[in-house]
């Protein structure tokens, strides 16, 4: 605890990001992935391996844009790096521990963006407001030498922030909230297909709470409705493991992917 309070005070941030709680999301994210590492590898390493085959797909190689690049552990980065002229990772922050790690590329670069529009507007609201912001999206570093787009594991969290804030902040109806979600993640893959760039596209879409015998429990639609096209790529991640966040059940995710979003394959 001690050492996430630490990186609380010291990592840089922009201040509306830290009132947002998107700091503190990131740091809490970081200590989970340490503790489940081997958990998550098979995850991990899937969806590096669906992003090298996008690349593969690319006809030029100048510059890919990574929206939601995270702890950059789903991304395979050196890969990147080699492959394109320019690599530009984009999050909403961007932590010590992957700062530290980029000081070794010398054409990445790393841009702190709220892509879903939300942030300035978002701190506007209060127990009056009568209604939620519209999500004005945009895709930072946009030019003409932009070649791919990867939407990394950013569909199912691009709301969560925003949500989190508007719930405390308003007394809006669970209907409006829910409208809202589906407006927001709509909004980011409408900003993908209107680039006009090969996009590869991987996000979980539904949760499984799992008994001690493996039988499901509880399922929560991640997306709430929100339909994918059909994908060729689909694999299980396990979220959080027996012991994690319950003695009695265990939570997995549907994860799909792809190479060229909308398309299903090429």
């Amino acid at each position: 605890m001690f050492i996430e309070s630490f990186k609380y005070i010291t990592t840089d941030c922009k201040p509306e990001f830290r009132r947002l709680g998107y700091l503190h999301e990131s740091i809490a994210l970081e200590a989970r992935y340490r503790r489940l590492h081997d958990v998550w590898n098979g995850h991990v390493q899937q969806c590096q391996d669906l992003i090298r085959l996008a690349v593969e797909q690319c006809e030029q190689q100048r510059k890919v844009v990574v929206l939601g690049s995270g702890l950059l552990a789903e991304i395979p980065l050196e890969f990147l790096s080699e492959r394109f002229d320019s690599v530009v990772l984009v999050d909403v922050v961007h932590l010590k521990s992957v700062r530290k790690w980029l000081v070794e590329f010398d054409n990445i670069e790393l841009v702190e963006a709220d892509i879903s529009g939300l942030s300035s507007v978002l701190l506007q609201l209060n127990k009056h407001s009568k209604a939620l912001p519209t999500p004005e999206p945009f895709i930072p570093s946009m030019d003409d030498t932009v070649d791919l787009i990867v939407s990394a594991n950013l569909l199912s969290q691009i709301y969560v922030g925003p949500l989190n804030f508007a719930v405390s902040r308003t007394r809006l109806s669970d209907e409006v909230f829910i409208e809202w979600c589906q407006m927001i993640i709509n909004a980011h893959m409408q900003s993908l297909i209107d680039s006009g760039r090969r996009v590869c596209l991987i996000t979980d879409h539904l949760h499984e709470e799992k008994n001690r015998n493996g039988d499901t429990i509880k399922s929560e639609d991640v997306l709430f409705g929100v339909k994918l096209p059909d994908s060729a790529w689909h694999w299980e991640w396990q979220l959080a493991p027996l012991g994690e966040i319950s003695r009695n059940f265990s939570v997995s995710a549907d994860v799909t992917g792809f190479i060229n979003f909308p398309l299903p394959m090429y």
